[in-house]
């Protein structure tokens, strides 16, 4: 039996790595679609104007590996262009016959470069963001239809159960979508914000409640407006400040920061908070010109506009009540800036995107070439990293690199980006760590006021604050010498940690890509001489053994292995 098991993991274990190179960021994926029907076209955009359902393709080959009976819609909102010859595509492997998929992926979502004369935004943003947070895998696809090549798209991961289970420990939970049901507008924002009529039916149009009770999500949106102490009870912050930033510092604004305050995901986990997750980033890099104020402003920003926009932008709108959570909190803010500066000093102020953005560009150079439905020329295409280019009427997407200058210049300006935050060392402690064993521990940090040692017994559980002193009094030295100590008690297998510092401008985090990433030692668990251990399990007892009551119970026998002395008698 073992063998068994041992074997089923491996296989499990090989898929996963097989799906992994679905989305490398150096290959590009050959996906041919086969449909019989004449006007298959014709089909998929009624479709996708009616009741958005799949229609029944003959096969996809994926990289040489054939599907049968497989479903293929069109998707997107402002992306999709009515009877079009390049749009969106959503395959679904087993939306006819159950149990289709290729290396174990059932959903496959392709985007079709609109707007983006760069054709990179997108699978370099989900680089960015796979850094800080959980984000989709994206790479590139050429993508075929009836032996005819339609175009160079990208391919994202979907974002579902599977996923969620995998990347966020959630079994189950609800997950909402948070794209209005209709085209969205000024006034249908997926905000946060608390309406007047606080019941599901009035929410519903504005976020897709896709499995899971309504009453934890009215419970969000309370918190964020009106009980907004318990925040971080009912949505994991962390991930809320890394999105916050990333937004900022790539003027990402089809987004919640952004005019409709959409595209990005609220994933319920086991622990009964709410994690965020971005989707839909191809207009990125000042793909989106409109960050929106107030209820109906669309506040368009010019190329300048985006180079410079605030790092507070819509402090104090109500509009946006889960940016101004983050600035109001001195803290939160210390570490929204934080995110901000690891974000800006790790990819992009020395060029470590140029390296993605070179070798995509000379990967997929001959499938743009070759792409005849692609909405920008060839010559834009190589040029759009340096090139602003207008896109529509009074509507110019900036170069990449010019977007990404002018805001690291912008950045440099401002006093609480610039403050000089905590130095931190390295963590150390004294003997071996041992379960349910006080554990001395002790850091450098210099230039601080505060320091947090952020700690979980595992993966699937929640990170829990503790102090650490500089008083002397706590495994620390001396008073006042940069040294701060605490005992903590390990109460698993192993620690996860992460340390937070702040003085009164600036924080600091190490590793300065927490809670995301994080440090980790194990922990030494004792044998256990005495105890109860379970000898004999009897469930489903339906005729086999009675109780003293005559009853046929499902039970449980206990072996005790040793009394404790105050019960031996």
């Amino acid at each position: 039996m073992k063998r068994i098991l041992i074997l089923i993991c491996t296989c499990l274990s090989f898929v996963d790595s097989q799906a992994q190179n679905f989305y490398a960021l150096d290959t590009v994926q050959k996906i041919e679609l086969f449909l019989s029907q004449p006007d298959w076209s014709f089909q998929l955009d009624t479709a996708k104007q009616g009741a958005e359902g799949y229609l029944l393709a003959d096969s996809v080959r994926i990289n040489g590996v054939t599907i049968d009976s497989v479903g293929v819609k069109y998707k997107g909102n402002s992306s999709y262009i009515p009877y079009g010859s390049k749009n969106p595509l959503h395959i679904e492997t087993n939306a006819f016959v159950p149990g289709k998929d290729y290396l174990g992926i059932e959903d496959i979502k392709l985007s079709n470069g609109y707007r983006d004369p760069s054709m990179i935004r997108e699978v370099l943003s989900y680089w960015i963001l796979g850094n800080y947070m959980h984000a989709p895998r994206a790479n590139f696809a050429a993508v075929f239809i009836n032996n005819n090549y339609i175009g160079l798209y990208t391919n994202v991961e979907n974002l579902g159960n599977a996923w969620a289970k995998k990347n966020l420990l959630c079994d189950g939970q609800a997950i909402i979508k948070c794209n209005p049901e209709a085209i969205p507008t000024p006034t249908t924002k997926c905000n946060l914000k608390k309406l007047i009529t606080h019941d599901s039916v009035t929410y519903a149009p504005l976020y897709q409640i896709k499995n899971g009770l309504a009453a934890p999500f009215l419970n969000l949106v309370d918190s964020v407006n009106v009980s907004k102490s318990k925040l971080n009870e009912v949505l994991d912050m962390d991930k809320w400040l890394w999105m916050a930033a990333y937004n900022n510092v790539c003027v990402n604004l089809d987004s919640y920061t952004g005019l409709f305050a959409q595209n990005h995901y609220l994933f319920r986990d086991n622990n009964e908070r709410y994690n965020n997750v971005m989707w839909d980033l191809n207009l990125n890099f000042g793909g989106f010109i409109y960050a929106g104020a107030g209820n109906a402003n669309l506040n368009t920003l010019t190329v300048t506009g985006m180079q410079q926009m605030n790092l507070l932008l819509h402090n104090n709108d109500a509009f946006w009540p889960l940016l101004n959570r983050i600035y109001e909190d001195s803290t939160y803010k210390r570490q929204y800036i934080a995110h901000v500066k690891t974000i800006v000093t790790q990819v992009l102020a020395n060029n470590a995107y140029q390296t993605i953005v070179n070798n995509a560009r000379t990967m997929i150079d001959t499938f743009v070439q070759n792409d005849q439905n692609k909405f920008f020329t060839h010559g834009q295409f190589l040029s759009a990293s340096n090139t602003d280019i207008t896109v529509a009427t009074n509507y110019i997407v900036p170069g990449i690199d010019n977007l990404i200058s002018g805001r690291v210049a912008y950045y440099n300006t401002q006093a609480s980006y610039t403050a000089l935050g905590p130095t931190i060392g390295v963590l150390s402690y004294t003997g071996t760590p041992t379960f349910n064993t006080p554990l001395p521990m002790k850091v450098t940090v210099a230039n601080a006021n505060s320091v947090i040692f952020w700690a979980r017994s595992a993966t699937n559980k929640i990170f829990k604050s503790h102090t650490m002193y500089d008083d002397g009094a706590h495994n620390d030295g001396a008073a006042g010498d940069n040294v701060y100590g605490l005992s903590y008690t390990p109460l698993g297998s192993k620690v996860e940690y992460y340390i937070y510092a702040e003085n009164a401008t600036a924080g600091m985090f190490s590793p300065q890509e927490a809670a995301y990433k994080f440090y980790n030692f194990n922990v030494t668990i004792p044998a256990i001489t005495n105890g109860v251990k379970i000898s004999e399990v009897m469930a489903n007892n339906t005729f086999i053994a009675k109780d003293l009551n005559g009853d046929f119970d499902d039970w449980v026998e206990l072996e005790v292995t040793q009394y404790p002395t105050s019960l031996a008698g």
